[in-house]
């Protein structure tokens, strides 16, 4: 599962400076603020979540940092064609992705023994 959705949410990172390139004139200015926005939110996002700690479930965090971040961010990215609109949409993108990767890496760090953690970790990473 979390292999689709890492393979799908790299598409809109990885196409999103050609598409708004392509579609507006002065493109460079508006790439940069997108992306600026984009950062913005991430930061935000791990600020947050080293303040809160994230929820008790982590399993909760990681699905809520799924579908808020895939409906907020990359669903409605899709949908508007100006600055402020994809600018948002990349902030609440990079918002949740904290929380998503935060709880994941919980999970993964309370249920694998700590003497195979180093081997566990680097072959979910290939």
């Amino acid at each position: 599962v979390f292999f689709g959705i890492n393979f799908t949410f790299i598409f809109s990172v990885v196409l999103l400076p050609p598409l708004i390139l392509s579609l507006v004139e002065n493109g460079e200015v508006i790439l940069g603020t997108v992306q600026s926005a984009t950062g913005f939110g991430a930061l935000v996002g791990a600020l947050l979540l080293t303040a809160w700690g994230g929820p008790a479930r982590k399993v909760h965090g990681v699905l809520l940092g799924m579908i808020l971040g895939g409906l907020l961010g990359q669903t409605m990215l899709g949908l508007g064609t100006g600055v402020l609109w994809w600018s948002v949409c990349g902030f609440f993108m990079m918002f949740f992705s904290p929380l998503l990767n935060g709880s994941n890496q919980a999970i993964w760090q309370a249920k694998v023994p700590p003497d195979l953690q180093g081997r566990v970790f680097s072959v979910r990473r290939l």
